[in-house]
């Protein structure tokens, strides 16, 4: 019974727990306790299933309680990974998941228990994806399939193959992805795995609507909500067909997207999933306020129903204290309200939401710093490992000094000189691979600082409130949904190190209509790309324009008419040029702006843009460069700027 308890994980939960609950009944009438540990360990593995971690770390924790007094080694391994597979996958807890995980392999690999150590290989994977160690889940990855494929698990090999492919998503190598979830797919059908076919199905759905093609991702949801339903997996049904209806909102075909998300909701309602119902809540108060006319006529008070809608899922969603739901709300009514020209309640959400991204950010610096203790700890045991190790080659070339006398003493100095020599390489290399990233990480948030600071963004406060003051309603939105807007693709570009450089340039033309509506339109710009350039899928580091546009603003064009900021970007070879130009006033000597604030800070953003450049010219191992020209006029005076960047071309694909 505990084996049908078992198997019945993959198709039906309720099922797998009944018999577990009967094998371990039967096993205590018996008063068999290795029975009643593997019964334990089956309940415990259909409720993590069904997501019920409370359930889910009991039953395996009297498992491993009730090897541990029998000295089943193996026993305790196995309970340990389940325990692991509980805090990476449904507790996100990873410093619990490595305490639990990296003894249970050591314990499997001991009893040479590969099934064991296949299934803890890749779980430890997906704890390493988890925190960013992408290749460090790869080799895990990795050994877990190889050793499942000796086997002839399909299963197993499959839940690898599926991670590689989450793993190469995550990367945006969509290509071996697409590949491995498709194997990944094959085997689970192979085998009949009702869990895994609809796992597999919903990141190819994944991969083919982050490919922009909507209509196979949607096909993809559907079959796996089919599956869901079979094995009664109620909430998989609901997120798939939430995932439709996000396809669907995409696509602009508001009347499916409407029904997907009213169909989602429905489900999550009864099931008590408040973060679905505010999330689909949120999705469908959008389409009230921004479908076509034609569409939603026959609501009549659409405004009304929108914004109702939209403060329900707030509410929701400040019930559970979900900030990714919260964020979703209030994005939701500040561009309800600003579109209903209600600039008081747009600004006060749109206020809630600045805030709220500020503690997404202080979030997720507390996230970072959780993630680096749990790698400080893993190489600081490491390291231990190493000198212990170190101790015993010691011991062993003392032994073989003392047997082979004066020859193979002089044999064993070579070999441990170059073994310390070997590890002190390495060790330097990665220092210092340690070092230039977390580099890069500060100069990017110097930047970021550089870019949207304080006195921006209180100007665009007091130019909104100037526009409410003077009664010009209109402008007064124009300038509420651009710099909700800006600040949104800001946040959002600065947490990565490269970004398309459609998105870079879209908020960087974000930034100038702002500016230029606050300076009554004194200049214009133009943007040039070459067409040889993709901006879809070329790739730039972000935010590098930015701080020369604003200078060219501030400085140059601002108190003059008919100023002209240029933007333009250009492939040569393996690189990438990118200039602003401007017909401004020049750069003025020193002496006369060398105690402004606004020059200092100026001369912080060039600096930091050159190290930036230096950077990531070491990691990329091209030659990158910046250069600073003052234009001159027809009677050879200063007329204006022109900063040129180099960079290497990298393409998403």
């Amino acid at each position: 019974m505990n084996e049908i308890s078992y198997e019945y994980r993959l198709k039906q939960v309720d099922s797998g727990i009944a018999y577990g609950r009967r094998a371990l009944a039967l096993a205590e009438r018996v008063r068999w306790k290795p029975g009643v540990a593997r019964s334990y360990n089956c309940i415990g593995i259909n409720y993590y299933m069904m997501a019920d971690a409370d359930s889910s770390l009991k039953y395996h924790q009297q498992a491993l309680d009730m090897y541990r007094g029998l000295g089943d080694s193996a026993g305790v391994g196995w309970s340990l990974c389940y325990l692991g597979s509980v805090y990476v996958n449904v507790l996100n807890d990873y410093p619990k998941a490595l305490s639990s995980l990296e003894p249970a392999l050591q314990l499997l690999s001991k009893a040479n228990d590969r099934k064991g150590m296949a299934r803890t290989l890749d779980i430890l994977g997906v704890a390493y994806l988890d925190l960013g160690q992408a290749a460090k889940a790869l080799e895990h990855f990795q050994k877990s399939e190889k050793l499942s494929e000796s086997l002839g698990d399909l299963a197993a090999t499959g839940s690898s193959d599926l991670h590689i492919g989450n793993l190469y998503t995550q990367m945006g190598q969509y290509p071996q992805a697409l590949d491995y979830s498709k194997k990944a797919l094959t085997l689970f059908k192979r085998v009949g795995s009702k869990v895994g076919i609809s796992s597999a199905l919903g990141s190819l759905g994944e991969i083919s609507c982050v490919t922009r093609k909507y209509d196979e991702g949607i096909d993809y949801y559907r079959q796996a909500a089919v599956v869901d339903k079979e094995i009664g997996q109620k909430l998989g049904v609901a997120q798939d067909i939430a995932n439709i209806g996000a396809a669907y909102l995409l696509l602009k075909k508001y009347a499916e997207a409407l029904s997907a998300f009213q169909e989602s909701f429905a489900i999550e309602k009864a099931l008590g999933y408040k973060s679905g119902m505010s999330n689909c809540l949120a999705n469908m108060a959008s389409i009230y306020a921004n479908a076509p006319d034609s569409f939603l006529n026959r609501l009549g008070k659409r405004r009304e129903i929108a914004e109702t809608t939209a403060q329900e899922a707030l509410r929701l969603a400040n019930e559970i204290h979900t900030i990714s739901d919260q964020k979703l709300a209030l994005e939701t009514l500040t561009s309800i309200y600003a579109k209903e020209k209600n600039f008081e309640n747009a600004y006060r959400y749109q206020r809630d939401l600045v805030a709220l991204n500020d503690s997404m950010v202080g979030d997720e610096k507390q996230k970072e710093i959780a993630k680096r203790e749990v790698q400080y700890q893993f190489e600081k045991k490491e390291d231990s490992l190493r000198a212990v190790q170190e101790k015993r080659d010691a011991l062993a070339s003392a032994e073989i000094k003392r047997q082979k006398l004066i020859r193979n003493y002089t044999v064993s100095i070579v070999l441990i000189a170059g073994a310390f020599s070997f590890l002190m390489i390495v060790f330097n290399s990665r220092r210092k691979k340690l070092i230039s990233d977390k580099r890069v990480s500060e100069l990017e948030m110097n930047a970021l600082h550089l870019q949207i600071n304080p006195h921006f963004i209180f100007n665009c406060m007091q130019s909104i409130n100037k526009y409410m003051i003077d009664n010009e309603g209109k402008l007064a939105s124009q300038y509420l949904i651009r710099f909700s807007n800006l600040m949104r693709l800001t946040l959002e570009n600065s947490r990565e190190k490269e970004v398309s450089l459609s998105r870079d340039l879209s908020a960087l033309e974000l930034y100038m209509q702002l500016e230029a509506l606050r300076f009554k339109n004194k200049f214009q710009y133009v943007i040039e790309v070459d067409p040889e350039i993709d901006g879809e899928t070329t790739l730039i580091p972000p935010m590098l324009l930015q701080p020369f546009v604003e200078n060219s603003i501030i400085h140059g064009i601002s108190n003059r008419e008919g100023g002209i900021i240029k933007i333009i970007v250009s492939k040569e070879e393996n690189m990438i040029r990118c200039v602003v130009e401007d017909n401004g006033e020049g750069r003025k000597s020193s002496v006369e702006h060398k105690l402004s604030p606004d020059v200092k800070r100026e001369s912080l953003g060039v600096k930091i843009t050159q190290e930036r450049l230096e950077i990531i010219g070491k990691i990329k191992k091209v030659a990158t460069a910046m250069f600073i020209t003052d234009l001159a006029d027809a009677n050879n005076g200063l007329s204006g700027v022109r900063i040129e960047l180099l960079l290497p071309f990298e393409n998403e694909f």
